[in-house]
């Protein structure tokens, strides 16, 4: 016979799995906001990964082969997901479906992980409850990943319950919780830097508010250094993501638009995108409003429990809203996260924790909730299944639409389209217009775009080598040339001539591989080096991690002693 604990855990396996299954057997939302853009990204990070790139930050093909840095930025490890998953579909299969596949593979995952983290603040009947809710809470589901198709924040919704789980393991001492609360924050730093900066106040406060008085500055001193090893560990993404932001246009990540994009009024159109929105951020509200009152006076014990995360729930609210403007004005750091909605991450988090909390209290108390609020709760359920299915069938209702968007995507991968917030600043532009333009001035190799071209001066070239972050090519000239190489510049090119430094500056206006060969027969190689920025995060997350490894030896040696002394007469 199943454990209950089994029981439940299944219960919602099942209900994530559910829920993930359009995404799982028709791929990813085709005509999402973000579709093509994450499409094509995996197609190249896929393609460089399984050549043997471990680590592809430079996308050689992107940009109509042009190269595109988009990885020194961009969180890599959702990509590792749905590129594992890759070889299990056929080339002639769209890359929709690695990526859908591996979606409904987080929603599984965030459902499991918000269970692990409810069971310790109640019981398993209602940490079951409140994972479902989490699944369920139309900016999760609808919203992130039937709608925006945002795949690195679908993914973030599974590292955020670990993080609190072992956070609240910290607040009450127990072994080996800093480790792993390490660990977690590491992992969500890998997947999401907005939903990371948005959300590290959140454990912090929670270990400050609800520690007993006399743990309170060791769990928070602890907590404090957990995350910071944790980030150490994710030094390898995180040191060239924010010391290397001068070398591209960020683009709409720019601090100017951040205060168009609070929620809107209640008068926006609920089928539209602002409407959503709204929708989202007030039905959540209402629920955690309604398992909150129907819960008040129980369980004394859970009232400090229940109140952080009302708390949590009032704050996300607030920086959704324009009131908060002054708070993103005075921490620009904000400002980046580009969309204050991004906060309904959180409210999610909070709902999830008082619906569970709410139910626990009415349980052990042997109360039931009034008839207004199961009848307030079951309306608001009622449309986040109804938003849910409006962004199912306008992602997925039209499929003519979804086999144009599914037969362009190879054409997208194709030309390597990307998107403004990385081009590199010393090129002109990355929009497919001016790439059209460029190709149509860039010298040929028969019908196809030229690898390298002469700009200056007569000679001959041949390509002895092109791969990501390494080209060669053999160079012979009466009186020298200047070449371009088909690759936009960015910090860490350099450029040798046979075995000896070569001048290398981006061209103008374009802003590709640029340098002199001298008369003669001569082999120039080009190689995209590990910036300065590279290596120190790859120093960073080695003695990081290294250091994690230490503290867990040193937390199971304690553990193993403590449980020796316990046993002594």
């Amino acid at each position: 016979m199943k454990s209950p604990k089994r029981t439940y855990a299944l219960a919602v396996t099942v209900a994530a799995a559910i829920l993930g299954l359009p995404a799982l057997l028709l791929g990813f939302p085709p005509a999402g906001d973000d579709s093509v853009t994450h499409s094509v990204w995996l197609a190249h990070f896929s393609r460089q990964f399984w050549a043997g790139d471990l680590y592809p930050r430079w996308l050689a093909d992107m940009n109509a082969g042009l190269g595109s840095p988009v990885f020194y930025y961009y969180a890599p490890l959702p990509y590792y997901f749905a590129s594992l998953l890759s070889p299990l579909f056929p080339a002639n299969v769209s890359i929709f479906r690695p990526l859908g596949v591996a979606a409904a593979l987080a929603v599984v995952l965030s459902g499991l992980t918000a269970f692990l983290w409810l069971r310790k603040l109640s019981d398993e009947r209602s940490a079951a409850a409140g994972a479902i809710i989490y699944l369920l809470a139309p900016y999760h589901l609808a919203f992130d990943l039937y709608m925006r198709d945002a795949y690195a924040e679908v993914f973030a919704f599974v590292w955020l319950p670990p993080v609190m789980h072992f956070a609240r393991g910290v607040r009450e001492g127990r072994k080996l919780s800093a480790v792993w609360l390490s660990v977690s924050y590491a992992l969500l730093v890998l997947t999401h830097l907005p939903t990371t900066l948005i959300f590290s106040a959140v454990p912090v406060a929670y270990v400050l508010f609800t520690a007993e008085r006399a743990r309170r500055v060791r769990a928070l001193v602890v907590t404090l250094g957990a995350l910071a090893l944790g980030a150490g560990v994710a030094a390898v993404y995180v040191v060239p993501a924010l010391s290397m932001r001068d070398y591209v246009s960020m683009g709409e990540m720019g601090s100017r638009l951040y205060h168009e994009r609070f929620v809107p009024s209640v008068t926006a159109n609920p089928l539209r995108h602002e409407g959503k929105i709204l929708w989202c951020v007030l039905t959540t509200a209402g629920l955690i409003i309604c398992a909150h009152t129907a819960s008040r006076g129980r369980s004394v014990g859970a009232r400090v429990e229940r109140g952080s995360w009302l708390a949590v729930a009032a704050a996300s609210v607030f920086m959704l809203t324009a009131a908060s403007a002054p708070v993103w004005r005075l921490f620009t750091a904000l400002q980046s996260v580009q969309f204050p909605w991004r906060f309904n991450v959180v409210l999610c988090l909070a709902a999830a924790g008082v619906v569970a909390l709410g139910l626990h209290a009415l349980g052990s108390s042997g109360a039931r909730a009034g008839r207004a609020q199961v009848a307030v709760a079951c309306v608001l359920l009622a449309g986040w299944v109804g938003l849910t299915s409006l962004c199912l069938w306008q992602s997925y209702g039209d499929r003519e639409m979804a086999r144009e968007y599914t037969r362009g995507v190879g054409v997208w991968v194709a030309v390597g389209r990307d998107v403004p917030e990385y081009k590199p600043a010393t090129a002109l532009s990355n929009s497919p217009a001016y790439l059209e333009r460029l190709a149509r001035r860039f010298c040929r190799e028969g019908e196809a775009l030229a690898r390298a071209c002469v700009v200056e001066g007569e000679g001959m070239l041949t390509v002895a080598r092109w791969q990501p972050r390494e080209i060669a090519l053999n160079v012979a000239s009466g009186r020298g040339v200047v070449l371009d190489a088909r690759q936009f510049y960015f910090p860490g090119w350099v450029a040798r001539l046979d075995g000896h430094p070569l001048p290398l500056r981006p061209s103008s206006p374009d802003g590709l591989l640029r340098f002199p060969v001298p008369a003669g027969e001569h082999r120039v190689e080009l190689t995209l080096t590990r910036t300065p920025p590279e290596l120190a995060g790859r120093i960073v997350s080695s003695l990081s991690f290294v250091l994690l490894l230490a503290c867990a030896l040193l937390a199971r040696r304690r553990g193993r002693d403590a449980h020796e002394r316990a046993g002594e007469p």
